[in-house]
């Protein structure tokens, strides 16, 4: 799977599943289907992972029905392996990406941000949520990307960044931004105007480094003067966006 997966290509995807039928009990020489699978097995780490494995081999063939179906089983499946199961979220991000179904994507992802206590949703984990703004961003930018599902692509991709955000994972929207750049990200909101804040932010701070001998003290020079500023009003937009109340330490931070 991962070799397809890497060099773009369906080579090895079939003795894959011939691979995982072994442990499956599919037919010899065959790909495992769910009739034939014995649900008690689930169970066990390995069963359950060489699931998860069909699904994602299913999903490189453009076969979307049936690899939800085998995720679905897991789904259901009662004293599923731990890690498997922490696992379920972001294979089916995966398929459900993959297969353009977006409104499934953005249904899971509302359901996994629980309510906390507070009365605010949980922010994904870290993992979770750096998948989920790849996927988006990724997709935002591939040549044959459907344009009707822009809002809720774009949507999602915000909604993995802030999630980053809260858990105070700056580095990794840094790298993201570096990667995909701000221009998926829309025109308002806080998390808009709050990456672009620290990205300048910190030219500002190399132009600091780079114009001035000691950047430990205040700027001098108008470049880098003007640097600040330009980040300051960055930061001074995020505090002010209509969705800056959905956030609690980083409005902190940039104050």
């Amino acid at each position: 799977y991962y070799l397809s997966l890497l060099n773009e290509t369906d080579a090895g995807l079939q003795d894959a599943l011939v691979a995982f039928g072994v442990i499956l009990n599919a037919a010899p020489n065959s790909a495992p289907s769910l009739e034939r699978l014995p649900k008690a097995t689930l169970r066990l780490e390995h069963v359950a992972r060489s699931c998860m494995g069909v699904a994602l081999c299913l999903s490189r063939q453009n076969d979307f029905d049936n690899a939800v179906r085998w995720l679905d089983q897991l789904n259901i499946t009662d004293e599923l392996p731990e890690n498997v199961e922490k696992q379920l979220f972001s294979r089916r991000m995966i398929v459900f990406a993959q297969g353009d179904r977006w409104n499934n994507a953005e249904a899971m992802v509302r359901r996994t941000r629980v309510m906390g206590e507070d009365g605010k949703p949980t922010p994904l984990s870290v993992a979770d949520a750096r998948l989920v703004s790849i996927l988006a961003l990724r997709a935002l930018r591939a040549p044959d990307f459907r344009e009707n599902f822009r809002g809720l692509v774009q949507g999602l991709a915000q909604q993995g960044l802030a999630d980053l955000i809260t858990r105070g994972e700056l580095g990794q929207i840094v790298d993201l931004v570096q990667q995909f750049g701000t221009l998926p990200l829309g025109d308002a909101g806080f998390v808009n105007a709050y990456v672009r804040g620290m990205l300048s932010y910190d030219q500002a701070r190399a132009f600091h480094r780079a114009e001035e001998k000691d950047d430990a003290g205040p700027a001098s020079t108008p470049k880098v003067i003007n640097a600040y500023r330009d980040a300051a009003g960055l930061f001074d937009a995020a505090l002010t966006a209509d969705d800056a109340r959905q956030f609690d330490a980083e409005p902190a931070r940039v104050m």
